[in-house]
Formats: C-alpha cells, sequence, structure tokens
C-alpha cells in the first residue's frame, strides 16, 4: 500500500520521465502543480502545459498557477493542505516556491536540479555547462529552502557531457537519467538512509544572464554571436542556446566577419544559426534561417546569399 503522499511540482514535458517513473513507484503521486495554460501565436489558442497534459491522460490530481503571489498562494496552501501531501518534489517547475508553501509539507520539497551544486546555482545550469565547455555535468537531489537553490544536497550524480550535446541532448539525458534515479532517491531519503548535507556556500557559482544580470534565466538577448570571439566559443553558443532561443546574428554581422554577402540582400535582417560544427578552427555551419525564410542547409544558403555563389 501507498502510504507517502506526494506532491510534483513542475510545467514541462521534459518532466514527464520524472511522472512516469514516480506513478510507477511506491510513493502516492496525491498531486501535480503545474503553470496556468498560456495564449500562443497570432490565434491566441491557450496552450497546456505538458504535465497538465499528463495529468489529464493519466488520472492525476492537478492544480495549475500564474505566479506565486498572496492570493495563489493560499489556494495552492488550501489545495496542498486538503490533500494531506507528505513530500513534495520539484522539477522544471516555472515558479519560486514561497516559505508559506514549503512548511506545508513534513517531510520537505525535494528539488531536481541538472549540476553538482554549488555550482550553476540558478535556471539555466545545462547551458552554462556547454557555454564553459564542462566535460562533466551533475544530478543533484536537494531541499528547498530559502535562497536559490541554496538547501541541504541528499544525493549527487555525475554525467559526462559529449563533444556534440545541446541544451537538448543534455535536458533529454538528464531527465531520463533523473526518473531513474528518482524513486530510489526519494525512498532513501524519507526511510532516513540519506543524510542532507548543507553546501559550501562560498563556493557557490550562479547562472546570471549576461544581458539581464539580475536574471538566471536565458534571454534571447544573450544567444546573439559576438563574431570577435574565437570560433570554438561561438560553437559553444550555438550548442547551448539550442533550442531556445537559438544562437543568431544579422546577415550584416555575417558580411563583416563571417562571409561576404551579396550586395542586393539587407544586410539588417536577422538571421539564426541552428546547428554547427568545427571543421579543425574553421566553423562551419550546417543549418541556418533567414528572418522570413524557412530553416535551409549552408549550402543553400549560401548558393542565395553569399558573393561568388
Amino acid at each position: 500500500m501507498k502510504t507517502t503522499k506526494l506532491a510534483f511540482f513542475g510545467t514541462s514535458d521534459r518532466s514527464i520521465p520524472i511522472l512516469e517513473a514516480l506513478k510507477n513507484s511506491d510513493f502516492d503521486l496525491e498531486l501535480c502543480i503545474t503553470k496556468s495554460d498560456v495564449s500562443v501565436g497570432r490565434t491566441k489558442e491557450q496552450k497546456v502545459s505538458g504535465v497538465k497534459a499528463w495529468c489529464i491522460k493519466n488520472g492525476v490530481n492537478f492544480v495549475t498557477t500564474g505566479n506565486m503571489n498572496l492570493t495563489s498562494t493560499q489556494y495552492l496552501a488550501d489545495e496542498l493542505k486538503k490533500h494531506k501531501v507528505d513530500l513534495g518534489m520539484v522539477a522544471d517547475f516555472s515558479f519560486i516556491i514561497p516559505e508559506d508553501i514549503i512548511s506545508i509539507f513534513q517531510l520537505g520539497i525535494v528539488n531536481l536540479h541538472f549540476s553538482l551544486l554549488p555550482r550553476y546555482r540558478g535556471a539555466s545550469p545545462v547551458q552554462f555547462a556547454i557555454l564553459n565547455n564542462d566535460k562533466t555535468i551533475g544530478i543533484t537531489f536537494q531541499l528547498i529552502a530559502r535562497g536559490m537553490d541554496t538547501g541541504p544536497v541528499i544525493f549527487q550524480k555525475e554525467f559526462p557531457i559529449f563533444e556534440t550535446d545541446t541544451s537538448e541532448d543534455l535536458y533529454t539525458r538528464l531527465f531520463t537519467e533523473a526518473a531513474k534515479l528518482t524513486p530510489d532517491v526519494l525512498t532513501r531519503y524519507t526511510g532516513n538512509n540519506l543524510e542532507p548535507t548543507e553546501q559550501n556556500h562560498n563556493a557557490a557559482t550562479y547562472t546570471y544572464s549576461k544581458t539581464n544580470p539580475k536574471s538566471t534565466l536565458i534571454f534571447k538577448e544573450d544567444a546573439k554571436i559576438d563574431w570577435q570571439k574565437p570560433f570554438k566559443q561561438i560553437y559553444q553558443e550555438i550548442k547551448a542556446y539550442f533550442p531556445w532561443p537559438v544562437a543568431w546574428s544579422t546577415l550584416g554581422e555575417i558580411d563583416k566577419n563571417f562571409a561576404k554577402i551579396r550586395p542586393d540582400k539587407n544586410l539588417g535582417l536577422k538571421v539564426k544559426i541552428y546547428t554547427a560544427h568545427l571543421d579543425g578552427n574553421l566553423l562551419k555551419i550546417d543549418k541556418i534561417q533567414v528572418e522570413g525564410k524557412t530553416i535551409t542547409d549552408w549550402k543553400s544558403f549560401e548558393n542565395g546569399y553569399i558573393q561568388g555563389n
């Protein structure tokens, strides 16, 4: 009989492997808390979160929220108390969970974070690991406390980063690996077989945005290519910013720094670079998209935009 009631906080479909693991575990997945539907596109079509869609499909209770203001926090607190939850887990949620919510859980809330904390606290650890050309990354299970990713660690495991990994590749692999670990880690923790360990706060680093330095999120402006950087670093940025926001430049910047653009083209057009590779010390672009056009390969782009082709 499942006795420990668990509430899951998450939003995107990347966390579905975690939900599947919890559904098939010895824990009672009592309630999911996820982000409210959002309007997308010109038609303002309502898009549900991946977690909400999974809950509907699997008959799991859920509540949605658009923020964590006082009204929303009180509503969520009432729902959590009504469901008599014991333990919380967070994976790829969209909001910082306030103390009024944390205090409801007798066993605390376990957060899944993709770095070896205290390295890369914040919302973008995978992107920063790729940007910095790290060779390894980690999965950390830690207890939520006041402050960003500051709570004690209950379990960590290191994994390799492969040379061609994009953020999408790495997130997909880490969520898959985390799903394998989650039931055992939570079982050992709730059975008092994992001792929470305080982090070395003096060694902490953060994933602050270079264009919005008060935030640890990634912004579109962060992905603008600086062609004065070495090609190796630009390659890391192309991988780190895929699938979002995608590394970008303008035809004018490409003309000035990378390849001569035909004079009849509008140099102000934005250009997204989806994938690339290194050939020795040279950067080779594989997939590219000019503003208003479809994604194409470099040869087709070269034929239409590069002088002499």
